[in-house]
């Protein structure tokens, strides 16, 4: 009875920590040419799709267009997500660039209750006058859920903290996002403008 008992212990811990495994090695956030999403919420349609791969700051690195929204993202060594940053400041008809870099945008692989940050910060000198800029990133994994289509789904809150200061005023901009991620799929539900966005198709 000791050794049924004891089997069915190891069993358990060895199923688990295999799960474990599996929902690490998955593809939470997949980069290839023409792989494409379709959101919608409450009438409200959101297009995503990987466009062409471009070299940025000797990165190489994937155009994804989200609407007709321009970003740029890349895998670091470690296989996490960093996102290309471009902050500028214009003055008399002129764009003067702030600061300019890759932020770590999602840390994989997706770990309940890990939290992850990057920052960038600089200054450019315009007209005799010091401009400062920051951009920070501070993102928690908090956990996943079952879900009947896609599996175990990832929920990551992430908050986003952009800042010019200039002699005379501070621009703040703070984005507050929750994102729903599935191995092998990626982004499958999020909050936005119209409300909570639901994956209604993707494909490549």
């Amino acid at each position: 009875m000791k050794f049924k008992i004891l089997l069915f212990l190891l069993l358990l811990i060895f199923c688990g920590n295999n799960h474990i495994i599996e929902r690490g090695a998955g593809n939470y956030f997949p980069l290839r040419e023409n792989l494409w999403w379709q959101y919608v919420s409450d009438g409200d349609t959101i297009f995503v799709e990987v466009e062409t791969r471009d070299t940025i700051l000797e990165q190489e690195c994937y155009l994804v267009d989200r609407n007709g929204e321009v970003n740029y993202y890349t895998k670091t060594d470690n296989g996490s997500i960093a996102q290309y940053v471009k902050q500028v400041y214009n003055f008399g008809g002129d764009d003067y660039t702030i600061i300019e870099g890759y932020v770590l945008r999602l840390e994989l692989p997706l770990i309940t209750g890990n939290t992850f940050q990057d920052s960038l910060l600089d200054s450019v000198q315009v007209a005799d006058q010091w401009i400062w800029g920051s951009y920070k990133i501070q993102g928690k994994v908090c956990g996943y859920q079952g879900d009947s289509l896609y599996g175990d789904v990832y929920k990551v809150e992430t908050q986003i903290f952009a800042v010019i200061i200039t002699p005379d005023t501070i621009i703040s901009d703070t984005t507050d996002l929750i994102e729903y991620y599935a191995a092998d799929i990626g982004l499958v539900r999020f909050n936005g403008v119209a409300g909570e966005y639901q994956l209604a198709e993707y494909g490549e």
